[in-house]
Formats: structure tokens, sequence, C-alpha cells
């Protein structure tokens, strides 16, 4: 039963929570988030340059898309307007179709309507929130 308590003294002790954060605060960034960060931008950086590439712009139409965030992260590394128009069009285009599930998902929602849903309507909501915020990172 000690062994059980032992992590426990590790939070549970009478200190302040600056205290107790500083003990559990890290020193220097942890190598795998690291790793993580630079993949992602690297990533970005070739989604960005291959956007002149037809086959590869009809690609990423039929790919889910970017959340905003990494959208942000996009415009930024856009080198050009060109760049910045399929980026801002594609994701306008995938907005105006996502809004227009939510509304007939929510339309179904009344009682008088016996329309059923479409597979695009019932995966409205669950979208709408990736794209807004993405998903969970790999290893949280």
């Amino acid at each position: 039963m000690k062994t059980l308590n032992k992590p426990r003294k590790l939070f549970f002790v009478k200190t302040s929570k600056d205290s107790l954060a500083a003990r559990f605060a890290r020193i220097g960034e942890c190598p795998a988030c690291d790793v993580a960060k630079r993949s992602q931008a690297f990533n970005l950086k070739l989604l960005v340059s291959n956007l002149d590439n037809e086959d590869f712009r009809n690609r990423y139409k039929d790919s889910e898309g970017l959340c905003f965030p990494h959208f942000v992260m996009a415009l930024e590394l856009a080198a050009d307007n060109r760049c910045l128009a399929i980026l801002v069009d594609d994701q306008v285009s995938r907005l105006e179709k996502l809004i227009t599930n939510l509304t007939t998902y929510i339309d179904k929602h009344d009682y008088r309507n016996n329309e059923p849903y479409t597979a695009d309507e019932e995966r409205a909501v669950a979208a709408a929130i990736r794209m807004a915020v993405g998903t969970a990172p790999l290893l949280s």
C-alpha cells in the first residue's frame, strides 16, 4: 500500500500551486513534441508549395481540408496571391457546404419533418467541430 502513496505525495503536499507547477515544469522541450511541430510546419509548407500543381490541388479538394488553426498557418505560408486565393476559395466552399449540411440537419429535427438524414448531415456537427479546432494531437 505504501507504493501507491508515493506518487500521491508528489501532488498532495502542503505547498503553493506555483511551487507544485515548478516541480513538474519541463526543462527544455520534449523531443517528440519538437519533431511533431517541425513535421507539421514542413507538411504545411509542402501543401502550400504544391497548390500550383493541378493533380495535387484536385487531391487536396478530395480531402477533408484544413481545420481553422492549420488554415491560418497555411495562409501565413502562402507565397503569392494565387496560392492565397486557392486556399481561401477552397475553405469558403467547404464552409458553405458545411453550413448547408448543418442547416438541413437542424431543420430535420423538427417533429413535422419526416425526411431521413443524409450521411453528410449526420456528420455535420462533428465536421464543424473538427473544422473549428482540428483533431486531438497524436500524443495527447
